[in-house]
């Protein structure tokens, strides 16, 4: 494609006209499409309004006071480009000397922030009628003179130019519209209105001149007359080239005007673009694969076109790979599709055409994902646990977790897990017809890439990591927000079935108490493998289930777990209860977490003989470990859909009960723990060897605290997903334990682990402990 565009200078033309320095957070004048820093407009408007609000003669209300500093050209509003970010960041890549000092940095932070309205408001004072028309009569006066004295002085003015280019772009092809109006934001001497005025003299003048002169000299008039126009047209070239060097951001504005242009054109411009980026070596010696493109927003799908064009004739790219054409996945990777699927690549193996036959290899470039909340608006979710629908929107319908829990869901969402099913049943008999199923919306979250310094705002466009391979996709815990498909512990009672642990949650007893069936990710064997990050092998002591009465949920099968004691070291069968600790890790099994750590009862019961652990700390007592934690009993039960865990005896005392260090510098003195039972205070003195016995005192408390602790008990009626650290989060269908009633309208228990504050009729009370 030949381009009839001037050198580029794209240092220049990244560079602000006010402060004469490299762009930094750039936003772009409407309508002129000049392009300068945030601050420096800042500064520049404010000046503007000062000295309309201050003049002796403001302005009528209405009118536009606010002018582009290059072109003078109405200012009606400013917008963050991603184009001109984009190639921002890739000339301070490759020029780390031309990065704004942090001085530059921190001053302008102070004036303008991206989002701030840089346009200010005109506080200008109430004029009256009489002020207003005679306002308007001296407003046509002074334009009626100018216009006659500029149309004398061959002028065209500028007032009417804008006005006559858009009279024009009316009637033209687009890409006329927009090369002509780029031409007269800038100069409007140069359009047709102009040459029109003064065609029709010139024509006169030679018909005159032709009329006075013999008919002999016809032939050497017409000679004559031919190089008048050659000169003209000559002259006319010159004064466009001419206007297009001095102009500012030329090359600039005419990318960021395209689009009233096609797609066709779209992609020429940017083509030409980046082969005269390519062409003035800017990109040489920069290492793509460490590039840190960090402005863009929601509004641009696709930044990596800006330096994906084929810049010579390279490879056509290969088709995706199955691999890579996830069926199963959310349709929210449409924007990774428009780059990977199409024929340009992102920089695949290019051939510099100013040095054939040099072949120069680079890393694909994969658009950066930019998702925001359908319901709330929060900006880049992408990094964060969010929920997808693979119908609405065609598949784009993406929302924040707080919008999910608060049940926003899609345009067809019936609720959370089976009680959707109820919703939609009981709408399906009340319409008396079929209505669509419910839709499923599916958690997602992608890994962020390698932050590499040089962002100028903190996010990349444009990363050699495929984001598809760092989608993470499935189940995720509840407590902690991992991803865990490869060991998820369902709740069927939490929040209608939708609710669930990761392995080590559960094993460090930050679960519910409820029976947990756990699940893995395994899908058909005809499925081809995802791209996307490959999830931790389920635990060493798990295996899938098989059976004539086992199901799987969709692509997860239920696994059994056969773990091993760590006294003996055998194998404990699943249906055997067993000891288990939150606090200890194993040491017979590797790569094991704290939580992985769970006795025989034998064992234990072999340990009490033996006076390794004496019995106020055993069974009857504490029932601690040899490390001196209280440990739980657990077991599995067969249950819908697989082998169900089962908590048969909670911690002794809860997580409510105190511990107080005992006092003076003895190590080994008996610490004094502390509950309350009944509404008093109830004391014991532990010691922190197992295997020895506590004194005992007047006053202390004979017996233990019950096994979960004391308190109410009560299931949650509606969820409460506070924002406060010191409130308690919980789903509907929670089991809520060790409750204390603050003030009536405040009550304090214990979730998942966690302690906190909740409102009291959230709950309905299951009984009380005394």
């Amino acid at each position: 494609m030949d381009s009839s565009k001037p050198g580029l200078d794209l240092e220049r033309e990244l560079t602000c006209s006010i402060c004469t320095e490299l762009l930094y957070q750039p936003l772009t004048l409407l309508d002129c499409l000049h392009t300068y820093c945030g601050a420096c407009l800042k500064d520049w408007f404010s000046f503007q309004a000062n000295q309309a609000e201050n003049s002796p003669t403001p302005p009528v209300p209405g009118a536009n006071v606010f002018t582009c500093p290059s072109c003078r050209a109405p200012v009606r509003d400013t917008r963050h480009n991603a184009t001109v970010a984009t190639l921002l960041d890739m000339l301070v890549a490759a020029n780390p000397d031309r990065r704004r000092s942090e001085t530059d940095v921190e001053e302008m932070g102070k004036k303008y922030r991206p989002g701030d309205t840089v346009l200010p408001e005109l506080r200008l004072p109430e004029r009256t009628p009489e002020e207003r028309r005679a306002d308007d009569a001296e407003r046509r006066l002074l334009e009626d003179v100018r216009d006659l004295s500029l149309r004398e002085a061959g002028v065209e003015s500028s007032s009417l130019a804008p006005r006559h280019g858009r009279r024009r772009e009316d009637s033209s092809s687009a890409d006329g519209r927009a090369r002509r109006s780029r031409d007269h934001s800038r100069d409007g001497r140069h359009g047709p209105r102009y040459e029109g005025s003064r065609r029709p003299r010139a024509n006169e003048g030679r018909s005159s001149a032709d009329q006075l002169q013999p008919q002999s000299d016809a032939r050497s008039s017409e000679h004559r007359r031919r190089r008048r126009s050659e000169s003209r047209h000559r002259s006319d070239e010159s004064s466009d080239t001419r206007r297009r060097q001095i102009e500012h951001q030329s090359s600039l504005r005419s990318l960021i005007s395209s689009g009233d242009l096609s797609e066709r054109d779209i992609e020429r411009e940017i083509e030409d673009f980046a082969r005269q980026i390519q062409e003035e070596g800017l990109l040489d010696g920069l290492d793509l694969d460490n590039i840190d493109l960090s402005r863009n927003d929601d509004r641009v799908t696709n930044p990596s076109a800006l330096v994906s064009a084929n810049f010579a004739p390279s490879p056509p790219m290969e088709p995706l790979s199955p691999r890579m054409q996830r069926p199963n996945r959310p349709a929210d990777l449409s924007i990774i599709g428009q780059a990977t699927s199409g024929p340009v690549g992102l920089g695949l193996g290019m051939s510099s055409p100013t040095t054939p036959g040099h072949q120069r290899t680079r890393s694909q470039l994969y658009p950066e994902p930019s998702i925001t909340c359908a319901r709330c608006a929060k900006q880049h979710i992408e990094y964060e646990l969010h929920y997808n629908c693979n119908i609405c929107a065609s598949g784009n319908w993406n929302i924040c977790l707080e919008c999910y829990r608060s049940g926003k869901g899609c345009l067809h969402w019936f609720g959370f897990g089976y009680g959707a099913w109820a919703k939609w049943e009981k709408a399906r008999h009340a319409a008396k017809e079929d209505i669509p199923r419910p839709h499923m919306l599916t958690a997602n979250r992608y890994l962020q890439p390698k932050i590499i310094p040089g962002g100028a705002e903190g996010r990349r466009t444009l990363t050699t990591e495929d984001p598809i391979k760092r989608l993470e996709s499935g189940n995720f815990c509840a407590r902690c927000l991992t991803w865990a498909n490869e060991c998820f512990w369902r709740c069927d009672n939490c929040n209608f079935g939708d609710w669930g642990f990761c392995n080590s949650c559960v094993n460090q007893g930050r679960s519910c108490t409820h029976p947990l069936l756990p699940l893995t990710y395994q899908p058909q064997p005809s499925h081809t493998p995802p791209a996307s990050p490959r999830s931790p092998r389920p635990p060493y002591a798990a295996a899938v289930l098989t059976g004539p009465n086992i199901h799987s949920i969709g692509p997860f099968k239920p696994l059994t777990f056969t773990t091993r004691c760590d006294v003996c070291q055998d194998p404990i069968a699943p249906s055997h209860s067993r000891y288990h600790c939150f606090t200890c890790t194993s040491s017979i099994e590797p790569d094991t977490q704290p939580g992985d750590y769970d006795v025989c009862t034998n064992c234990y019961a072999n340990l009490e003989a033996r006076d390794q652990i004496s019995p106020e700390n055993g069974h009857a007592g504490w029932r601690r470990c040899l490390n001196g934690h209280r440990m739980i009993v657990i077991g599995f039960r067969d249950g819908p859909g697989g082998q169900l865990r089962h908590i048969l005896s909670d911690l002794v005392g809860g997580r409510n009960l105190r511990i107080t260090a005992a006092e003076g510098s003895d190590e080994q003195a008996p610490q004094k723990w502390w509950w309350y039972e009944g509404g008093q205070k109830r004391e014991r003195f532990v010691t922190r060897d197992v295997a020895a016995d506590a004194p005992m005192a007047e006053g202390l408390a004979p017996g233990f605290p019950p096994d979960g602790g004391g308190g109410i008990r009560a299931s949650a009626t509606w969820a409460w997903y506070p924002k406060a650290e010191d409130e308690l989060l919980f789903p509907r269908g929670a089991e809520i334990r060790e409750i204390e009633d603050v003030n009536g309208d405040w009550f304090f228990g214990v979730y998942m682990g966690a302690k906190g504050l909740f409102p009291s009729p959230y709950v309905r009370r299951l009984d009380d402990h005394k």
